[in-house]
């Protein structure tokens, strides 16, 4: 069972805006072909995790990184690989509209609808770190509102049931390429019609026909010598990066 960490807030949107800006969102597989429908583009973000042993099945944080990560393998060294489909863009998103209000709001995605709670059951929910101004916080309402966190709990199962598809679209359009988790993103913009053909294929495919084998990029020396040191195929993010791969440090 998943503790939700983020505090019961007063919250009411003012409809201000700045939470639909220069964003990557996550989305579920369904969503994904949605948003590519809607003329929109979708990156996907791959990070891994070394992952020599089974986690002490009392540490819910390592185990919830198992629960929405795929098993895999760079070189010799097992891992596991967190993968995440993200509509972007630069600006205002292209569905919010001169009013600021969302022109998909009864079929928005379900990070929006989240936003600004937590997805991520162990972080702390922060009014600080949000975009919202501050009139929005002293407001009446509660934040997490039991639709909100139906939605809250929606969003974290899908992650665990959809890993598998997500794998299955990485390993179909040879993306192979993960940076090292909490240290960078490696992000991967792949052709928009074959993005879109494999992910209406992914749900019929297989756990067996996933291939699996990464290549871990890195700009810090040290942890690059280590997972070599452990068997891994790891390199200097500057190796072999195409005009389709991105490397964004923390």
């Amino acid at each position: 069972m998943f503790h939700n960490t983020s505090m019961t807030q007063p919250f009411n949107c003012t409809a201000c805006g700045k939470c639909c800006h220069n964003l990557k969102i996550a989305l579920s597989v369904q969503e994904s072909i949605d948003w590519i429908e809607r003329s929109n583009q979708i990156q996907i973000i791959c990070e891994a995790i070394p992952w020599l042993n089974e986690p002490n099945p009392l540490d819910e944080v390592v185990r919830y990184k198992k629960n929405i990560s795929v098993a895999a393998i760079s070189g010799s060294l097992p891992i596991r690989v967190l993968i995440y489909f993200v509509g972007f863009f630069e600006g205002a998103c292209p569905n919010l509209q001169k009013n600021n209000q969302c022109g998909v709001y009864s079929d928005r995605p379900l990070t929006c609808r989240i936003y600004p709670a937590e997805i991520n059951p162990f972080i702390e929910m922060n009014p600080l770190q949000k975009a919202c101004p501050d009139e929005a916080w002293i407001a009446s309402d509660d934040l997490l509102t039991p639709v909100m966190q139906s939605d809250i709990l929606q969003y974290r199962q899908s992650a665990i049931e959809e890993i598998e598809s997500k794998a299955h679209v990485c390993d179909d359009l040879k993306i192979d390429v993960a940076s090292i988790a909490n240290q960078a993103y490696v992000i991967h913009t792949p052709d928009q019609k074959k993005l879109m053909q494999s992910l209406k294929n992914c749900k019929t495919k297989r756990d067996a026909d996933i291939h699996n084998s990464w290549k871990i990029k890195t700009h810090v020396l040290e942890s690059q010598q280590t997972l070599q040191a452990m068997g891994a195929v790891c390199q200097s993010f500057d190796v072999d990066v195409d005009s389709d791969v991105q490397y964004v440090r923390f």
